[in-house]
């Protein structure tokens, strides 16, 4: 019997800290205009970030835009390169499967 009381009491001791969380939860949301953060961004104190280090572990330091604008360039290149031979590969395929298909057709008329 004693057990449960206490069980009782000690389940009242966390329901009681749990209204009192709601309700400073609830106070601090009341107080926040609606739609902002609950803090202000931070502006970087220094001036400009001068060096950018990849994962792989590539230091890029002050590029220019044009540099590498340039490089995407060549990147589209280098993928409309690769596009078009899988094409070419693909229109030979298709003529070798043709003339294989007129050949077996002049060995079933002969």
């Amino acid at each position: 019997m004693n057990e449960t009381r206490t069980n009782f009491k000690n389940q009242e001791a966390s329901i009681r800290n749990l209204e009192n969380q709601i309700g400073q939860i609830s106070r601090q949301l009341s107080e926040r205009p609606p739609g902002t953060f609950p803090s202000d961004t931070i502006t970087n104190p220094r001036e400009q970030c001068k060096e950018i280090q990849l994962r792989s572990g590539k230091v890029l330091m002050n590029e220019k835009k044009s540099e590498v604008e340039g490089e995407k360039r060549q990147g589209r290149n280098d993928i409309e390169r690769v596009e078009k031979n899988i094409e070419e590969k693909k229109s030979e395929k298709n003529e070798n499967e043709i003339n294989c298909e007129k050949k077996m057709r002049e060995i079933k008329g002969k």
